[in-house]
């Protein structure tokens, strides 16, 4: 873990912005049905998001298990199925996203870019490779000890990392013995 990185502090912040972007969306019927198009949110969400990503980052940073937040875009990984109100990838196209996953070269604790874009990604159940964690957002090469996740649009950084970094903060709090 890196020094003067106070870990307890930096989840409870995360998880408190998260909680309270989550409040302030509902409370004011912020979010969109998108349909799978692009969604826009007021720019105070962005900031907010802006704010927690980054505190998420040094948060994984300083106990060295996250390698890179990837943030995709449509684009490069040909049709994407819309269900649902959540675009669904189908098996080859999970592929191809594993695959551009397995050949970034990746720097154990450096690199943690993450930029905007506007497309929800939802895995289908049962796509290659057994790596599909939750059917939404989140992809996880758990056998090379890397965390990926994969967010597209401002919604579903909280939407993920709100039950998958509690439950992942509490098997590190385990392993770590506090």
């Amino acid at each position: 873990m890196n020094d003067g990185v106070a870990p307890r502090k930096l989840l409870l912040k995360a998880i408190g912005i998260c909680e309270s972007m989550e409040r302030s969306m509902l409370q004011h019927s912020l979010i969109p049905n998108c349909n799978g198009r692009d969604c826009q949110l007021p720019e105070y969400v962005g900031d907010t998001v802006v704010v927690y990503r980054d505190i998420v980052r040094d948060y994984l940073t300083a106990y060295g298990i996250a390698n890179e937040f990837v943030l995709l875009r449509e684009e490069p990984f040909g049709e994407i199925l819309a269900t649902n109100n959540c675009p669904v990838i189908d098996g080859p196209t999970a592929a191809r996203l594993f695959e551009y996953f397995q050949n970034r070269k990746f720097t154990r604790g450096k690199n943690l870019e993450i930029e905007n874009v506007h497309y929800n990604i939802c895995v289908s159940k049962g796509s290659v490779y057994g790596q599909t964690r939750d059917d939404r957002f989140h992809l996880s090469a758990s056998r090379t000890n890397r965390v990926i996740v994969v967010v597209f649009t401002r919604i579903s950084i909280f939407s993920l990392h709100r039950k998958r970094f509690t439950e992942m903060i509490e098997n590190i709090k385990r392993l770590e013995g506090f």
